[in-house]
């Protein structure tokens, strides 16, 4: 009895002794390397940037439709800065037989809630306006006449739509964009032909002209391309 008694507290000490062991083993020190293959392992799961960038082209209108060009970049999936570059021509709904719109703007566009989009912007324009030259008859008698203005404006461009991707495939629509002009070159007009009155005639025609020019300008586009 003695004995098995003896031999129970050799194999309970025994097994106190091992635990105590276990629970005291120092924790082993990483090697330089394994800290080092820690560290890049962080920075592949880090979160990567998501920008990326897109060209576009789009069909236009303002003032007359015209092709554009698009150049974008992805800050984000909220916000997005581009360069348009876009040339406008048709008849203008005044005297003026040509209204051409030549333009080039920055532009800051930010995601509301899924495709929709609102955005704003600078843009640089460069409008013409013609009068061909043709047989007119006037007080002062008969004879041809024609006339062309040019102008420099700068635009405050705001405005909204839609914008969908689709793998690398962009697209989207431009529902309304509002130019307001605030600053400007002055017009420099000139105009031809053998009737009597034609300076009266070129001062009625720049006033017209640069009243069209401070004008408030409306336009829609669709457009689409790539993202790289």
């Amino acid at each position: 009895m003695a004995q098995k008694l003896a031999a129970l507290l050799m194999m309970f000490g025994g097994s106190t002794f091992a635990l105590a062991q276990t629970a005291e083993t120092p924790e082993v020190p990483q090697t330089p390397a394994e800290v080092d293959a820690e560290i890049e392992n962080d920075i592949a799961n880090a979160e990567v940037s998501t920008a990326q960038y897109s060209a576009e082209l789009g069909l236009a209108f303002r003032k007359g439709p015209g092709p554009e060009l698009r150049l974008n970049w992805y800050r984000d999936d909220d916000q997005v800065y581009g360069l348009k570059i876009g040339q406008y021509s048709g008849k203008d709904i005044s005297h003026f037989d040509t209204l051409a719109l030549t333009t080039i703007g920055l532009q800051s566009r930010f995601s509301l809630e899924g495709s929709f989009f609102i955005e704003g912007g600078l843009d640089l324009t460069q409008i013409k306006g013609t009068i061909d030259e043709a047989e007119t008859t006037s007080t002062a008698g008969t004879g041809t006449y024609g006339f062309e203005g040019s102008v420099s404006q700068t635009f405050l461009q705001l405005g909204f739509g839609n914008q969908w991707q689709s793998g690398t495939f962009t697209y989207g629509v431009d529902w309304l964009n509002l130019y307001v002009p605030f600053s400007g070159s002055s017009v420099e007009t000139s105009s031809t032909g053998t009737i009597l009155d034609r300076e009266q005639r070129e001062r009625r025609n720049k006033r017209d002209f640069k009243t069209e020019a401070w004008d408030i300008n409306y336009g829609i586009s669709l457009h689409a391309g790539m993202m790289f």
